[in-house]
């Protein structure tokens, strides 16, 4: 391990994206004239080019009486080149990814000492339990920079909480893409940009859309059926008033079940201990 992303959720950010940004970056301080001789004579002795591969995984820090446990992004490389490698991603613009994350080389470990390199961990840990994703399909690459409103379609969807736009695995077969987005504002983000998309239906001859018709056979849709139809978000609404004022009903936390209704102490069920 050299680094890891910082405010990075292992499970929303596109890593390959990651992995070319760093590549990209690196290469462009190898070109500079920020390296130093050393650091000049350690490239032109490794035996292979420098390679930043991007791993969702589990990794810890800080001090053993106050240990932090982190479920991450972590940036690995070969073993002969993590000296050179972490002096490089220290060297990265700060927002070679996006300006809400960050690369962190695991040199800092040692330089700011266990407890502050900690506290930046758990500082990612407290932002990623806080993001939650939108899932939009059908988006031609064009529409982000087509016009609404008076702005951009990325900026009007970084107007509303988004903060990051990931590619996927499936974003060139069809169209999906990932919108990073903070819980406290999931709701109106998906609702303004699911407007957004039937707006971009309603008026005939849209360039963009009609690109996003030609490729997915599809309009561009926030993938859920609160854009579909209205129907669910009135239900929604009508639960959500029934129960905002509600105490929480405590549950068990310690009987198993399972999805045809039974229990543990059911006829037919086996604990495995």
């Amino acid at each position: 391990m050299v680094g890891f992303v910082e405010n990075g959720h292992s499970r929303l950010l596109y890593r390959p994206g990651i992995e070319l940004k760093i590549k990209k970056g690196i290469e462009e301080v190898v070109k500079g004239n920020t390296l130093s001789p050393t650091q000049k004579a350690q490239l032109r002795n490794l035996s292979n080019p420098i390679r930043v591969v991007c791993y969702s995984g589990t990794f810890h820090a800080g001090a053993n009486t106050n240990p932090v446990i982190c479920d991450g992004l972590i940036l690995k490389s070969a073993k002969s080149q993590a000296k050179i490698v972490m002096e490089l991603l220290a060297m990265l613009p700060d927002d070679i990814i996006n300006e809400h994350y960050n690369i962190v080389p695991k040199s800092l470990n040692t330089l700011l000492g266990y407890e502050t390199y900690g506290k930046i961990v758990a500082d990612t840990i407290n932002y990623t339990v806080n993001l939650t994703p939108i899932t939009i399909i059908n988006c031609h690459p064009s529409i982000f920079e087509d016009q609404y409103k008076t702005i951009s379609v990325r900026k009007f969807m970084l107007s509303r909480g988004v903060i990051s736009i990931e590619n996927t695995s499936d974003t060139e077969k069809t169209g999906k893409y990932i919108l990073v987005v903070t819980k406290n504002k999931a709701e109106t983000a998906r609702n303004a940009i699911g407007q957004m998309f039937q707006e971009f239906q309603q008026e005939s001859g849209r360039t963009t859309a009609m690109a996003c018709l030609q490729a997915y056979n599809m309009y561009p849709l926030v993938n859920d059926n609160v854009t579909i139809s209205g129907h669910a978000e009135i239900m929604a609404t009508k639960y959500r008033n029934k129960y905002k004022n509600k105490t929480a009903t405590k549950h068990s936390p310690y009987t198993p079940y399972d999805f045809h209704g039974r229990t543990a102490n059911s006829p037919g069920i086996v604990e495995i201990q």
